[in-house]
């Protein structure tokens, strides 16, 4: 009765992204929102996440053996995310949803519903919620809410599947509404938006806080820049959120090993001057508010 759906390729996910992916899965805190860029960082990214939650003892020890330092006594996991299970749940607002979202709602890692009504989530925000207030969230809430749905086979047959409750819990919005704070009800979606993570891939950075995320400096366009520039300015305007960027180290150009992070570079994606978080397989970098010298 449906229509065969476009399955999207999906390439294998290599030990360094999986490193990237544990990285980066020590910056979100729970209880907040939750977007992810598409290919195999935003897999491991998710495969983390999942781990964290579902078996988060076997999560420290891995994250122990890549890097002795991140434990909870680290800064940026104090100041920005954690690492224990998720109690109260992410919300995710993302331009595309794909296989990792649905592994992240499957292990209740995306639970944190949010409301379409104002005064409700004020009410909520500040503590003056009702007891009907919640009953109503539980009842007419979304935790997952996308513009556009692209995955496997599987996925399709997942969300075909979906009993109605959890149907009523996710939701398809405008790309305008997901990728950005303005042109709709601004108040709400910081309301709802509350601790947002961005994370999305680049292939460069320099040292100086610019990402390239699409195109070389020949002119050859590599990717649409789809709503990463929208993600990480939005992390700039909205209180509590953070914008991460990740890549690779080094890539093989030619039959040579070439680094990823340049001095310079003729094309930008991401300019210098919304510079937040950066990670690859070797660490974290934060660089938000930091001078030209500390950056680099």
């Amino acid at each position: 009765p449906y229509p065969a759906l476009f399955g999207l390729p999906r390439q294998p996910v290599a030990d360094a992204d999986y490193a990237i992916g544990l990285y980066a899965s020590t910056l979100v805190r729970d209880g907040g929102t939750l977007q992810i860029g598409i290919g195999t960082l935003a897999d491991a990214l998710s495969h983390a996440l999942v781990l964290r939650h579902t078996d988060n003892a076997r999560y420290r020890e891995v994250l122990v053996a890549l890097d002795p330092s991140l434990d909870e006594d680290h800064p940026l996991i104090q100041q920005v995310g954690g690492l224990g299970i998720f109690e109260e749940g992410l919300y995710g607002c993302s331009e595309m949803l794909n296989e990792g979202f649905r592994r992240l709602v499957q292990t209740g890692v995306i639970r944190r519903k949010v409301h379409d009504d104002l005064a409700l989530m004020q009410r909520l925000a500040n503590g003056s919620a009702y007891t009907s207030d919640h009953a109503t969230l539980a009842q007419e809430g979304e935790y997952l809410h996308g513009a556009f749905y692209l995955g496997s086979p599987e996925f399709y047959a997942w969300l075909r599947a979906l009993p109605e409750d959890e149907c009523r819990a996710i939701g398809m919005r405008r790309i305008s509404e997901i990728n950005q704070l303005y042109g709709g009800s601004e108040q709400l979606e910081r309301l709802q938006r509350r601790d947002a993570r961005f994370f999305n891939s680049c292939m460069m950075a320099t040292a100086l806080g610019a990402a390239v995320s699409d195109a070389l400096e020949d002119g050859r366009v590599v990717s649409g820049v789809g709503g990463q520039y929208n993600f990480v300015a939005m992390a700039h305007a909205l209180p509590g959120a953070r914008s991460v960027l990740m890549f690779r180290a080094a890539r093989d150009a030619a039959g040579a090993r070439e680094s990823n992070v340049r001095w310079n570079y003729g094309h930008t994606t991401i300019p210098r001057h919304l510079r937040d978080i950066y990670l690859n397989e070797y660490g974290i970098a934060d660089l938000r508010g930091l001078t030209d010298e500390d950056c680099v």
